[in-house]
Formats: C-alpha cells, structure tokens, sequence
C-alpha cells in the first residue's frame, strides 16, 4: 500500500529554493514510526492469537515448527514491522517480511477469523492521514515564517 501525499513535491520545490531541503525529515520519521507502533500492536489474546500458547498448525501459513505443545507459527509479526528511508528521508516505507503477515494485518488478503480483531495497514493509515498531514504542514509553516 502506497500513501502519498498530493501536492509534495511543488513544496519540496520551493523548500529546496529556500536553503531549505531537510524540512520533512523529522515529520517524515514521525509519521512512519507512528504508524509502524499503531500496527505493532497486538489485539487482546483470543483463538486468532496466543502468544507463548498453543499455535495451531493452518496448512500454509507459517514456519510449522514442532514444539512440545503444538504446532509453533510464530515469526514474531509485531516485532517484524520495520522502517526503509529513501530519497534523503522525502520516502518512508513501512514493511513486514513475516511469512503470514499479509493474512493477519492486511485489509485485501485478511483471513476471516483475523477480521475485526486484528489492525490492518491500510485502517492504521487511514486513522492517522490527520495526524501525518499535521506532523508535514507544522513543519512547513515553521520553515517558511
């Protein structure tokens, strides 16, 4: 899922006409790390997810280690939300390489028994636009006063 925000790069313009091309890099990594908690965090424990308890073996997901008590899937998905920067910080990408996790926190590839329990990318997104728009105009009315 891409999210860009319209109309950056007349801004970017005319920062870098300013003196002025290191603007965004803070509100830049806000919005990413904001984002990156809010789809850390896991739902309250349920049949969808016990941690340290019984995983249950689903035929295709998963590293299907056996353990003493069950089938073990876990690749930590949480954890595995991590944060690439390109184009001097003017670029955040949010990502999540576990084997699973687009069936866990991913609006169009969700699994049915995740639904309504779980965040996906694109709600966590949606939910924090404002916030993200707010970290970029602050940033802006502070360089241009």
């Amino acid at each position: 899922m891409t999210v860009k925000i319209e109309g950056l790069d007349a801004i970017f313009k005319k920062l870098d006409s300013l003196g002025k091309p290191e603007v965004f890099k803070r509100p830049m990594r806000l919005s990413a790390e904001r984002v990156q908690d809010r789809i850390a965090k896991y739902p309250a424990e349920g049949p969808g997810n016990r941690p340290g308890g019984y995983s249950w073996y689903v035929r295709g997901y998963g590293t299907r280690t056996r353990t003493g008590r069950g089938y073990n899937t876990s690749e930590a998905l949480g954890k595995s939300w991590t944060i690439k920067y390109s184009n001097g910080h003017r670029r955040a990408e949010i990502g999540n390489d576990t084997s699973y996790g687009k069936y866990v926190q991913d609006k169009d590839e969700q699994a049915r028994w995740h639904k309504g329990r779980w965040h996906t990318i694109q709600d966590v997104v949606k939910k924090e636009t404002s916030a993200i728009i707010g970290f970029f105009k602050a940033a802006y009315d502070a360089a241009v006063k």
